[in-house]
């Protein structure tokens, strides 16, 4: 199997996923929408594999800054992207984190906002409108409350707040905690 036929196979894994989610939640994004977050679940997948140096938030909001408007664009992009992926698949670790779940969702919508800004793409804006609703879903898709620990309970509570997230809410639910505004 080479390489692009691993890559269709992933996109079709990742779009079960996430239609799946978007069922369950009784959501609805654009095909266009889909189409991006689809992408940049696989180029996650393969970036995981190629790389394997830490990336720090700040030091893509500073590359951001300079450059033409081209290289800011796609800085801003992989500054958007990383956040999306980080707080929709990998939220334990984002709640865990020096900075939290709130820093991540501001510095990501921020960045899709700005790209669009740099680049005149409504693309960039209807992700920074729709960044919480694409982190829920991913938030289902990834699964990621099997790896919660329920010790974590009030910083889970806490990115509940933030995301409004049906997967994180239901995990709080179950482990006894009650919602006040969902």
């Amino acid at each position: 199997m080479h390489i692009g036929e691993i890559l269709s196979q992933l996109f079709l894994f990742f779009e079960e996923k996430l239609d799946t989610a978007l069922q369950n939640q009784k959501k609805q994004i654009s095909e266009e929408l889909k189409f991006y977050v689809l992408n940049i679940l696989c180029d996650n997948i393969i970036d995981s594999f190629s790389s394997g140096e830490r990336v720090y938030l700040f030091d893509l909001y500073q590359q951001s800054t300079t450059g033409s408007k081209l290289e800011r664009e796609i800085k801003l992009k992989r500054l958007g992207d990383y956040t999306i992926i980080n707080t929709g698949c990998f939220t334990p670790r984002v709640i865990n984190s020096i900075n939290g779940i709130d820093y991540y969702i501001s510095m990501g919508k921020s960045a899709y906002e700005s790209a669009g800004i740099v680049s005149e793409k409504e693309i960039y804006q209807k992700i920074s409108d729709n960044f919480l609703n694409i982190v829920s879903l991913l938030n289902e898709a990834y699964e990621v409350t099997h790896s919660f620990d329920r010790r974590d309970l009030f910083k889970i509570h806490s990115a509940w707040k933030s995301t409004k997230s049906i997967p994180i809410g239901n995990f709080l639910i179950k482990n006894g905690i009650l919602l006040q505004g969902n």
